[in-house]
């Protein structure tokens, strides 16, 4: 090791010589190379002091730096790389850098811990997360904790399949390659709100009995439940949107959940130029309050190209806050720096150079040259929009092919959009400010379903833009999920068959939702899946089906239902009647009657034991059906089958044969009226019934108009 040592230390000082050398000679010519050296940096490993070997090297830092007058390349390209070595010390723990997204029902829950510096921890191994419904906890591990892992590279964990209704506790602990990890720990907490109505209005009459409407006030009660624990403070949620000179700043905190704190009253806001703070109140902090109601608040008129400093309290109806907290600020870059960073270096008294972690400054030369868009928006330049699939009333913006670099001080790019085509963005208002080196951007809170025009527009340091685009259109995603459409059922003798088309807006959709026989537990079902088969049901039963869409945000639609059936029996005793000259076929209603759709009537030459593939020869909603003249029907076989509200019918039927053996009871007055009385719903016409016969027609006439008061036939 210690000739290791010497050897680098050997080719450090030769190198450090070489670069001495050589710039001092540039330095001397009339004409000198480099007008500007950013950053140049090298980390150097040499040996430990400690118990602790390099247990893991991820890379090295290389710079590259051009300058010659001719050279349009005035800004610098780097690329970094960093050495990480273990530590007896454990990770930093994460507090509040865990936020909690939770479906309505509290079975999802999505953590998320993407702004703790994990990087900088330089040897975290993997994150254990404990979560618990039993209640609070600031230890781990503990009985009763659930516990996952997940790899050093996450930094958020889905958890599905918890109980409904049912808050949960969370904590994210970072373990290092030695296992070393911090016992002590922040919860975040999922809480669910309860199905009971938060909001209940009373109304007061005030009158006298003369005029008991003399006068009705109305008023609503909200129902709040106090705590005197202060709301949870917002820490991550506050983001900071800052205008190019500082002056305009537009806070937003629509991430926090403050509905489930429900006592808020206010935010205050406080502010600062003096720099950071994290007590409030405190002298020389400007104070702003804004409505429960408020997720955003624009602060204007502030000095410009200042960097100011914000935090967001929330504060309950008992007037209790937390005076701890997270400031965000609006840093304002000047016309030159876009970036600042600082160096670290850490290490043991022995060994200097144990660790060292790099950071970069770099510097932009300004000019007023106005920057080349080609524009950003045009024809053939690589922009285009396209309706987005991740996200409601939004649009997914790219324009990965402009070469921000070749500009060398573009800081930022102004988004515009209109209902109709645009050529030029002059007395336009940009709908969206990003900052440089974003080239791809979901640009949301648009009018849903919408068709709009798009342009892109860069802007320098000095504020130079070309005002000249060519805008382009899209629609914009939709406003949520819907349901899926074409729902519906193919029943059997103890099974129903469901199916179904997907909603519209099939990109937002996870998964599936299905309760059946008015159950409230959910069976979930893949994205794929667009069918679903409930089995071992009672035959000649009812079943009410409901299908529900969730959306990738864990939102559940209202619903799609069928009320559908198992096959209900064919009816009994089918028979043939003649009446004079014309053949009627009967039958019994089947139960329950409120399932029965219609009844099919099938015909052949031969028996019929089964109408699977055979059509009907007509359908009823009656229980008979004129067949036609009796010499026509001799020798042919019928069969009636009934068919459910679901479509479906049992295809196993027993046929009865037509024979010359029915009797014409045509001169039978005493039997037609019998038969009449039988067919109270008998669906052939007046005129087939007076034919029976010319010599009994004025009898049976009678006897139909009877019939008719009597039955309503």
């Amino acid at each position: 090791m210690r000739r290791f040592m010497f050897a680098v230390s050997i080719a450090f000082l030769t190198l450090f010589g070489f670069m001495t050398s050589t710039l001092w000679g540039e330095l001397t010519k009339e004409n000198v190379l480099i007008k500007k050296v950013i950053t140049r940096e090298y980390s150097v490993l040499v040996g430990t002091t400690g118990p602790n070997e390099i247990k893991e090297m991820v890379s090295l830092e290389v710079s590259l730096f051009i300058g010659e007058d001719a050279s349009p390349h005035n800004q610098i390209i780097s690329r970094e790389t960093i050495v990480v070595v273990a530590s007896d010390a454990p990770p930093t723990p994460i507090t509040t850098e865990l936020s909690v997204t939770v479906s309505p029902t509290g079975e999802t829950v999505i953590l998320d811990w993407s702004d703790y510096k994990q990087w900088a921890e330089k040897d975290i191994d993997h994150f254990d997360i404990y979560y618990t419904a039993k209640g609070p906890f600031d230890t781990v591990p503990a009985q009763g904790l659930n516990v996952n892992s997940v790899r050093t590279e996450s930094t958020s964990k889905t958890i599905e399949f918890l109980p409904a209704f049912t808050d949960h506790y969370f904590a994210v602990v970072p373990v290092d390659a030695l296992g070393n990890y911090y016992t002590q720990v922040n919860y975040s907490a999922s809480y669910v709100l309860s199905p009971e109505v938060i909001s209940r209005e009373a109304s007061l009459f005030i009158g006298e009995d003369a005029s008991p409407h003399n006068q009705i006030i109305s008023r609503e009660t909200i129902v709040v439940v106090a705590s005197d624990a202060p709301p949870t403070p917002i820490t991550t949620e506050l983001s900071v949107t800052v205008s190019p000179t500082g002056e305009t700043v537009i806070l937003d905190w629509s991430d926090y959940k403050q509905w489930a704190e429900k006592d808020i009253d206010h935010f205050d806001i406080y502010y600062t130029a003096k720099g950071p703070f994290d007590t409030v109140p405190a002298q020389g902090l400007n104070v702003n309050s804004v409505r429960t109601e408020s997720t955003s608040k624009t602060i204007e008129f502030l000095p410009a190209f200042t960097d100011h400093y914000f935090a967001v309290v929330p504060v309950d109806a008992l007037g209790y806050y937390y005076t701890q907290v997270s400031y965000s600020a609006s840093y304002v870059l000047s016309p030159e720096v876009i970036s600042r960073e600082a160096s670290l270096f850490i290490g043991e008294d022995a060994s200097p150079y144990n660790q060292i972690i790099s950071r970069e400054i770099s510097i932009l030369t300004p000019d007023s040259k106005i920057p080349e868009q080609i524009p950003v928006t045009g024809h053939d330049d690589g922009f285009y929009v396209v309706t987005s699939p991740n996200k409601y009333s939004a649009v997914e913006m790219d324009w990965t092919i402009y070469d921000e670099y070749a500009q060398n001080d573009v800081v930022q790019y102004n988004i515009y959009y209109n209902t109709k085509y645009f050529g030029s963005i002059d007395g336009m208002t940009p709908f969206k400010i990003v900052p440089a080196e974003t080239r791809k951007f979901t640009l949301a809170g648009l009018e849903c379903d919408a068709i709009f025009h798009f342009a892109v527009v860069a802007v320098d340091s000095l504020g130079n833009f070309d005002s000249k685009v060519s805008s382009f259109s899209m629609k914009v995603s939709t406003c949520f999920l819907g349901e899926v459409k074409n729902l519906t059922s193919e029943s059997g003798a103890n099974r129903v068959n469901y199916s179904w088309d997907p909603p519209d807006a099939e990109s937002f959709l996870s998964y599936y939702n299905v309760y059946f026989g008015g159950s409230s537990t959910a069976v979930k079902l893949a994205v794929g899946q667009k069918y679903w088969t409930a089995t071992e049901l009672l035959a000649a039963t009812s079943y009410h089906f409901q299908v529900k869409t969730v959306d990738i945000f864990g939102n559940e639609s209202g619903g799609t239902s069928i009320i559908s059936a198992t096959y209900l029996p064919n009816p009994s005793n089918v028979t043939i009647i003649g009446v004079g000259t014309k053949a009627v076929l009967l039958w019994d209603h089947v139960e329950p009657i409120s399932l029965k759709d219609h009844y099919a009537i099938y015909q052949s030459q031969d028996p019929i034991t089964d109408v699977s593939g055979l059509s009907p020869i007509a359908t009823r909603n009656g229980r008979s059906i004129p067949l036609g003249l009796l010499e026509t029907v001799v020798g042919q076989y019928f069969a009636v089958a009934t068919v459910n509200v679901s479509g479906g019918q049992d295809p196993s039927v027993v046929s009865i044969l037509a024979t010359k053996q029915i009797v014409n009871y045509s001169k039978n007055l005493e039997y037609v009226i019998s038969v009449l009385k039988l067919l109270s719903d008998v669906s052939c016409n007046e005129s087939e019934i007076l034919d029976v016969d010319n010599n009994g027609k004025v009898e049976i006439s009678d006897a139909i108009i009877l019939l008719k008061h009597a039955t309503d036939f």
